[in-house]
């Protein structure tokens, strides 16, 4: 017989342990430690509204994909560069937001052309999957041989290190209306 008790404290631990996991993705992020203090002294290496450089020119909507079939992802933390021109806000107010439904998502520009953003799924996401989408401000067109994206965390729904780090593409730029 199940013994239901114990699997349902069974799941509300690894519930737990997905919450911490994912609260301190989302810290680290933002640039803070586990404390809640910036990594570093001052500004944590974050720009922020009021002391940001804005780019200038026109918006431009960067969709990043994980183009790879790394299977059922619960926690993903990743880096985009851009070459030119930068990404639209400062600090934790960047222009990103997640495109995986129910997520918990975190973003900060830490210079203005990188990004360091992550995103946290306790029921998880099957990939290949649209993740993010943000505004990226420049003079022209920017080709998405003009980004790099860099996963640099990624965890299955129990908090288990992937195997393999997923593979991360700008797999669309649409000029912003």
């Amino acid at each position: 017989m199940v013994d239901y008790l114990r699997l349902l404290d069974t799941r509300l631990c690894l519930r737990a342990t997905i919450t911490a996991v994912a609260t301190l993705a989302l810290m680290s992020a933002a640039g803070c430690q586990s404390s809640g203090t910036p990594t570093s002294s001052g500004d944590a290496g974050l720009t922020t509204a009021a002391t940001a450089t804005e780019p200038k020119g026109d918006a431009y909507l960067l969709t990043l994909n994980v183009s790879s079939n790394s299977g059922r992802i619960g926690a993903l933390q990743f880096e985009i560069k851009g070459d030119v021109g930068g990404f639209a806000g400062g600090g934790a107010e960047v222009e990103c937001d997640s495109m995986i439904d129910e997520a918990l998502a975190a973003f900060s520009r830490h210079e203005p052309t990188r990004v360091v953003g992550a995103v946290i799924d306790v029921a998880g996401f099957d990939t290949p999957a649209a993740v993010a989408r943000c505004t990226y401000v420049a003079e022209s067109e920017p080709g998405a041989g003009a980004f790099s994206v860099k996963v640099t965390e990624a965890s299955d729904v129990s908090a288990q290190a992937l195997a393999s780090a997923p593979t991360m593409v700008v797999s669309s730029i649409q000029r912003a209306e």
